[in-house]
């Protein structure tokens, strides 16, 4: 009994001893959190129910990863000790928790907002730059594509993207960024990764205080999304989902399932009989890299992806079997 005990310690002292750039890991209750971390929790619940909170030291500095419980991708908001959210990784650029609160609209926006949901579930919020005036871009869930309207400040619908008339019908001429206003460098960068691919829409959004343009490229299936900033860099890239290139992190959990032994790997890292389901049951675009676990001696994969617009999360083993399936 006791040689297990010394043994587990350590193997628990081994995993926090590899590298720089691993981040340490515990769970917390949320009571036990500090004061502005769990205000900021509460008002980025969305209604939705805390699966649990991680506490992380990343570069010296405590940081707090909050798990949201939701159909298919839970949802992860990182906060910092005194409730601000902390800037995420590349693959984070792309996750589906709003950009901002309904309760952060002007109260106008809000009643528009309020006027056009008809019990849909709000996928995101985004207020973005129109011609010098502030428009909120408002998605909502659907089977399917998510629909998405353009609200002014003062509450008016300035435009639909899918059928570019307002809601009375008439065509308007009130539009977003286009490519062609954006930086050269932003431009030359499109070019080069994209080539002369169709253009489906571009975002100017403020992330952290730092500029970045959405670009979104039509493509078979999802389309594909380039976060580029000002200067040209390409921050991140919805077709490459294994980037670092914007400060995506690794992260081990230290002293939490003993029994389960996990790590990250890309789809084409797996066994054939694993790849075929996981492609027989996604689409290949939308998946998060995908978590290597050991349970009970038996390895498998747990999959976080879409399909047919659909948030899921799968779990497979060696031999191709599917073990779990949250649809």
């Amino acid at each position: 009994m006791n040689k297990k005990l010394i043994g587990i310690s350590a193997a628990c002292a081994l995993i926090v001893g590899t590298g720089a750039t691993q981040v340490r890991a515990d769970k917390v209750p949320l009571t036990q959190l500090p004061e502005p971390v769990q205000q900021a929790i509460k008002l980025h619940s969305q209604g939705e129910t805390l699966e649990h909170v991680e506490r992380e030291s990343r570069d010296g500095q405590t940081v707090y990863q909050a798990e949201f419980k939701r159909d298919g991708l839970n949802r992860r908001v990182v906060f910092g000790a005194n409730g601000t959210v902390v800037d995420r990784g590349s693959a984070d650029l792309f996750t589906k928790e709003p950009s901002m609160t309904v309760n952060a609209l002007p109260a106008a926006v809000q009643k528009t907002v309020s006027e056009q949901q008809a019990g849909r579930e709000i996928a995101d919020i985004d207020k973005e730059m129109w011609n010098g005036k502030d428009v909120y871009e408002v998605e909502f869930k659907e089977k399917g594509v998510n629909s998405r309207i353009h609200i002014a400040s003062d509450g008016s619908m300035v435009v639909d993207k899918d059928n570019d008339r307002n809601t009375d019908n008439r065509r308007i001429s009130y539009r977003g960024t286009q490519l062609s206003e954006t930086p050269a460098a932003v431009q030359a960068s499109v070019k080069r990764v994209v080539s002369n691919a169709e253009i489906e829409d571009v975002d100017r959004e403020t992330r952290n205080g730092r500029t970045v343009y959405d670009v979104e490229v039509k493509q078979e299936g999802l389309n594909r999304h380039l976060k580029i900033a000002e200067d040209g860099s390409v921050l991140a890239d919805s077709n490459n989902r294994d980037s670092r290139t914007f400060g995506e992190r690794v992260r081990e959990r230290i002293g939490i399932d003993q029994n389960t032994d996990a790590s990250t790997m890309t789809l084409d890292q797996l066994p054939a009989a694993a790849q075929k389901t996981i492609r027989d049951n996604t689409e290949v675009g939308t998946l998060k890299p995908i978590k290597r676990e050991t349970r009970d001696g038996r390895v498998q994969y747990d999959v976080e992806a879409e399909k047919d617009g659909k948030n899921l999360r799968l779990t497979v083993g060696e031999d191709g079997t599917l073990l779990k399936d949250n649809r």
